[in-house]
C-alpha cells in the first residue's frame, strides 16, 4: 500500500498492482510515514498481511477478506487494527490452512453479524475483541500464550463456536468477557473446548 487512505480494489494504491492471490504478500504501509486506511471494497485473498502501526484495514460490510498458508504464508502481523465491519449483512475473515495471527495491534468484530470463520485453523498471539461470531462452527481456533480474546461491548456476545475436529479450540492463552460484555462458548456442532494453560 503507498500510503493515505482508501479502497483495496484501487489498483493504483498498491506498489505493483492490485493483490489478489493465494500467496500475495500485502503490506500496509510497509513504513511509510502516513497513516494508512485502507477499506477492503470487494472479495479479496492473500497469503500474508503485514498492518503496520497507525495504520489500518476494515472489512466493509457483506464483503470478505481471506488468508491463506498457500506458499508457506498464512499469516496475519498486525501492528495497527484489522477491523470486520457490518451495516446488517455478513463481513467476515475467512481463513483457509493454518494461519497465525500476531503482532501489538488489535483485531475488533464491529457487530453481531461479523465472523472469523473458515475451514483451517488459526492460531492468536495478539488481542481480538468486539461481538459477533469466532469459528462459525468450521474454523479451529488456538488462543495461544499471549492471546486475548476479549468480549467487550456491553450488552453484546462474542460467540466461539469452533469446527467439530479434534483440539477445535485450544485456549493457552485469556478469554475474558469485560464491560458488560458476554462470551458465550457455543458447543453447537460438538466442537471440544481445552483449556489447559489458559484463563
Amino acid at each position: 500500500w503507498n500510503g493515505g487512505t482508501g479502497n483495496w480494489s484501487n489498483a493504483g494504491m498498491w506498489t505493483g498492482g492490485l493483490p489478489n492471490a493465494n500467496d500475495a504478500d500485502v503490506q500496509v504501509d510497509n513504513g511509510n510515514a502516513a497513516n494508512s486506511v485502507v477499506s477492503v471494497d470487494g472479495n479479496f485473498t492473500a497469503g500474508r498481511l503485514t498492518i503496520d502501526t497507525g495504520d489500518m484495514v476494515g472489512i466493509n460490510d457483506n464483503r470478505t477478506l481471506t488468508l491463506t498458508d498457500a506458499g508457506g504464508l498464512g499469516a496475519i502481523i498486525n501492528n495497527g487494527t484489522l477491523a470486520i465491519n457490518t451495516g446488517g449483512n455478513v463481513s467476515s475473515l475467512s481463513i483457509s490452512g493454518n494461519v497465525a495471527l500476531s503482532g501489538t495491534g488489535v483485531t475488533t468484530l464491529n457487530g453481531g453479524a461479523t465472523y472469523i470463520l473458515g475451514s483451517g485453523r488459526l492460531t492468536n498471539s495478539s488481542t481480538i475483541n468486539g461481538q459477533g461470531n469466532i469459528g462459525n462452527n468450521s474454523l479451529a481456533f488456538t488462543n495461544a500464550a499471549g492471546g486475548l480474546m476479549d468480549a467487550n461491548v456491553s450488552g453484546a456476545i462474542l460467540n466461539l463456536d469452533p469446527a467439530d475436529v479434534a483440539n477445535a479450540f485450544l485456549n493457552q492463552g485469556t478469554l475474558r468477557a469485560s464491560g458488560g460484555g458476554i462470551l458465550q462458548v457455543n458447543g453447537r456442532g460438538a466442537g471440544g473446548f481445552h483449556n489447559t494453560g489458559g484463563m
